[in-house]
């Protein structure tokens, strides 16, 4: 059974979500803690409580403070990902931005398994324009370029060239 587009599953699933959010949050603010965890992703309990962490982490080169992005220093884009997970922020805005398949921030969230808030904010960030989404797009198409992926018959015969660690110092610096 469908409702609004959604399975029900996934919906009562949201509302688990948002349930457990809700209860980890007044925990914290009463200043106790619970060790038992619901049947949730590991995703979404890293996701939960960073909800529930002081609201003061700076990112990149904005003098925004985000409530769900952070900054993935160990991975080769500079753009921020949603908290907890290895979602960029780039691929909320694209999926609801989409030219030929718009989602609503409700169908964003319910397909990425995330609160409404968190699907709002990537969007709002990525509006903004930051120039680290833009640099992470220029490293991409350098590597696809250098490595072939961009020739026409490429489609026909997906043979990329191997790059030399020195190719891969120049595009990753």
């Amino acid at each position: 059974m469908e409702a609004a587009g959604i399975g029900l599953d996934r919906v009562s699933h949201h509302h688990q979500l948002t349930h457990f959010i809700t209860a980890r949050n007044a925990q914290n603010v009463a200043g106790t803690t619970s060790h038992t965890h619901s049947a949730h992703t590991r995703a979404e309990r890293r996701l939960a409580r960073t909800q529930s962490a002081p609201l003061n982490w700076l990112c990149m080169s904005t003098d925004v403070t985000y409530q769900f992005l952070e900054q993935r220093p160990r991975s080769a884009y500079r753009q921020l990902f949603i908290k907890g997970t290895r979602i960029r922020a780039e691929l909320i805005y694209r999926a609801h931005v989409n030219a030929e398949e718009p989602m609503t921030l409700e169908e964003v969230a319910s397909d990425y398994g995330l609160p409404l808030p968190a699907v709002a904010e990537p969007i709002e960030y990525c509006r903004s324009n930051p120039p680290e989404i833009a640099s992470d797009i220029a490293r991409e198409e350098a590597i696809m370029a250098a490595s072939g992926q961009l020739e026409p018959g490429y489609k026909y015969h997906p043979q990329p060239k191997i790059l030399t660690p020195q190719e891969w110092a120049r595009l990753l610096a």
